[in-house]
């Protein structure tokens, strides 16, 4: 759940629309988001109309929130940058309860303001994505080693990861080369789980003996009790959903309950959380705009699954356990590695050690305690 934030406190600026910026007191003044008070010309836009810039911007749509705006507010924002009173209202105006604060803010202009702020520091993060001269090919080089679905799906991992992280200047920390990926058979309706590199069990280490991450994704189809399939590990959306959603894990930390952090992340990875959210396990799914979003990689490397590889359609025949119950006393036994072959045995109680010892053998029945099977995401 969202914390909420006290407009009260003292971390936060004061927020004023930019043609009030010389007289902050007008309050009857109507307030103009900061591209209409420097490029549209009337009584209320006297102290901030600039007409040079408002030259260079004609018939700008403040409704949108395309691709094309953002491109008019970096124009936009590098003509003004030398402005000391713009430098000071976006000081203050970014560090604001209603633009920082609010998650949606409560005017048309303060909603393209926060869209404004947003846009630049984006930007700016973009700018500055190779700062620190992280070597990206090495991590990735270290990460790509094996060509199978595995690889498939570690190349969608560390394609959408850059791809994210080059349109948004977010995760700049999320080093993959210490990231181990495998596929596993689960037994319980888990698809797959993140270990951070503090989980130490003796086998999460590099060949240096350096602890790291690892992810493992259940490579076993999952089905409810009507034997429809929830998960089938031949399926390339079902198994990248997993994928990048333990890739979450990895890069945002304490994430074990999925909180707020988490589902922003999600959402920047075109993820939905379907169900858990908040709690220790979730399930998530790609939105309708994660094939648009990743259209060249998904459709790229869904070419090189193969559908058929190593995945086990029917290990539940194989890793069945089954409980038997005496109808008579109510001794019950549990019956382990359960296949086909084994039907064909029969079981049968003699009651000893009960009231009904003596009585003679009666057959043992299947008898189920499991709760009715559910279908979720992962296991932290």
């Amino acid at each position: 759940m969202r914390k909420s934030i006290s407009k009260k406190s003292k971390d936060y600026k004061s927020y004023y629309a930019f043609n009030k910026s010389l007289d902050k007191t007008k309050k009857r003044y109507p307030s103009l988001n900061i591209m209409e008070s420097v490029i549209i010309k009337n009584q209320y836009t006297l102290n901030t109309y600039s007409d040079k810039i408002a030259s260079k911007f004609q018939d700008v749509d403040f409704a949108k929130r395309d691709e094309a705006t953002r491109k008019l507010i970096i124009k936009f924002y590098k003509l003004m940058k030398a402005d000391n009173l713009f430098n000071e209202w976006f000081s203050e105006a970014s560090e604001s309860f209603e633009i920082k604060g609010r998650k949606t803010p409560r005017t048309n202009a303060s909603k393209f303001d926060k869209f404004f702020i947003e846009t630049i520091f984006n930007n700016d993060n973009k700018n500055n994505v190779n700062k620190n001269n992280i070597d990206f090919k090495k991590q990735d080089k270290e990460f790509l080693k094996v060509e199978n679905n595995l690889n498939v799906l570690k190349k969608l991992m560390v394609e959408c990861l850059r791809k994210v992280q080059k349109d948004t200047g977010k995760y700049l920390d999320a080093d993959i080369s210490k990231l181990r990926v495998a596929f596993t058979i689960r037994n319980k309706n888990v698809l797959g789980t993140h270990y951070g590199k503090s989980w130490d069990k003796g086998n999460f280490k590099d060949k240096q003996g350096n602890k790291v991450s690892h992810i493992v994704i259940r490579k076993n189809v999952l089905m409810d009790d009507n034997e429809k399939i929830l998960y089938n590990p031949s399926s390339f959306d079902d198994t990248s959903s997993v994928a990048l959603r333990e890739l979450g894990h990895l890069i945002i930390p304490n994430s074990a309950k999925h909180n707020q952090a988490f589902e922003d992340c999600m959402t920047d990875f075109r993820q939905e959380i379907i169900s858990g959210k908040g709690t220790s396990k979730c399930y998530t799914y790609h939105t309708k705009q994660f094939k648009k979003y990743f259209s060249e990689i998904y459709k790229r490397l869904s070419k090189e699954w193969n559908a058929s590889e190593g995945m086990h359609t029917n290990i539940t025949e194989r890793t069945k356990t089954i409980t038997l119950r005496c109808g008579t006393c109510g001794s019950r036994v549990s019956i382990p590695n359960q296949s086909k072959k084994h039907t064909l045995c029969n079981f049968y109680c003699d009651h000893e050690g009960t009231e009904f010892e003596g009585l003679g053998q009666t057959k043992m029945e299947q008898h189920s305690t499991k709760k009715p099977r559910t279908f979720t995401g992962d296991d932290k």
